[in-house]
């Protein structure tokens, strides 16, 4: 079963193409040898397989355009980025997916702090429910509010981007390892109370450093304190203002980033339910 998710999002991530249509999965596996280097992966698919070579074999997967590869010889899932060696009695997994599919979760609501939060229309656009709980609440009433949704939808799994509300302990300890945060830049660099939006970037040209880029965390009471589950880097190039490198650092990381981590738990949840 998917698992829902709720979004407590502005534009940058509902533009990040998290409400594409579900993908369609491809169920079943074959064994086969490898005739040729190349194994080439429906667009718009997930498609899984199992893949044995009697060999050595340089084994490059191609996708369609807007697809990303993830595969696994015996381990857990890695994005895949080149080519790989496959040596005898190796077994080779894989799957395609939509840049911003989740597979094993479905954005079922999207809540903002903000009544004129972009995002409130995208998710209305994308048949998504959308609902604002303004930040001007007391913490208490906001933070009560917000659970009564996560109750009425069924929410499994809770991604914060562009949301600056500071979330109380006795609220986060009751999803331990069920929120997720998106941050621009590479914690625990430019992170903390007060670190966000153009401020990190300002931040890092300020300093000089020459690679910045998002994290994905875990959402605990410390500000930008959790643990911390996907990193991506991004170059700062000469010429960068902060608006540029924010841009930049949204396209290459935050927006690859997070549909990925929310993928990754909720395939966990998914698999351990299973057991």
């Amino acid at each position: 079963m998917k698992k829902q998710i709720i979004s407590a999002a502005l534009a940058a991530v509902i533009s990040a193409g998290l409400f594409v249509s579900p993908v369609q999965q491809y169920v079943g596996t074959s064994t086969v040898a490898f005739a040729a280097e190349t194994v080439s992966v429906p667009k718009a698919s997930r498609k899984s397989g199992t893949y044995s070579s009697s060999g050595t074999l340089t084994v490059r997967l191609t996708a369609d355009s807007g697809s990303q590869i993830y595969y696994s010889t015996g381990g857990s899932y890695k994005l895949y980025t080149k080519t790989l060696k496959i040596t005898k009695n190796t077994t080779l997994k894989f799957y395609a997916q939509k840049n911003g599919a989740i597979p094993h979760g479905e954005i079922a609501l999207v809540v903002s702090s903000q009544a004129g939060a972009y995002a409130l229309e995208r998710a209305k656009n994308a048949g998504v429910p959308a609902q604002t709980v303004p930040s001007s609440l007391v913490q208490q009433d906001f933070e009560r509010a917000i659970e009564h949704l996560l109750a009425a939808y069924k929410i499994d799994v809770i991604l914060l981007a562009g949301f600056l509300s500071i979330l109380s302990e006795s609220f986060t300890k009751k999803w331990p390892r069920r929120i997720l945060n998106i941050h621009p830049s590479l914690i625990p660099s430019f992170c903390g109370k007060g670190m966000y939006g153009l401020k990190v970037h300002e931040a890092a040209l300020a300093r000089g450093v020459k690679v910045t880029g998002a994290t994905v965390h875990f959402v605990n009471e410390i500000p930008d304190g959790g643990e911390i589950v996907l990193q991506k880097a991004v170059e700062i190039e000469p010429g960068d203002t902060a608006e540029t490198l924010q841009r930049r650092v949204m396209e290459q990381a935050e927006w690859q980033l997070l549909p990925r981590a929310a993928e990754l738990v909720c395939r966990e949840i998914a698999e351990k339910e299973e057991q």
